[in-house]
């Protein structure tokens, strides 16, 4: 699933490779997976938080996984001025949206975010 390869791409950034899907599948939340997993971090939880306020920890270079449905996330790994950039799990790619349009298309889903901090 796009939750799945979006946690294992956080979870790669630190060497860790294990099944995520097999985790999830068996009731851990990615928040759960990414506690569980990556002991050394802590995990925020940024639910609720508005896009600007997420640019702090993107700054930071650590992606922000957000969910934009009820079964899909991305990773949010940059921006500009007007725009984010993330990475899309469902296309394999990079792709690019404007502020605006992110910030609606995170509402719908519940605006819900997570990233570490080491």
């Amino acid at each position: 699933s796009a939750i799945a390869k979006c946690i294992s791409a956080i979870l790669n950034r630190k060497d860790i490779n294990l099944n995520v899907q097999e985790l999830l599948d068996s009731g851990d939340t990615p928040k759960e997976v990414l506690e569980d997993t990556m002991q050394e971090c802590t995990i925020l939880d940024l639910s609720g938080c508005e896009i600007e306020e997420l640019l702090y920890y993107i700054s930071n270079g650590n992606p922000v996984f957000a969910m934009t449905g009820e079964n899909d996330a991305v990773l949010i790994t940059g921006y500009d001025a007007n725009n984010i950039t993330f990475y899309d799990p469902a296309g394999g790619s990079n792709k690019t949206m404007s502020m605006e349009s992110a910030n609606e298309l995170f509402l719908q889903a519940g605006d819900t975010f997570f990233t570490y901090l080491e």
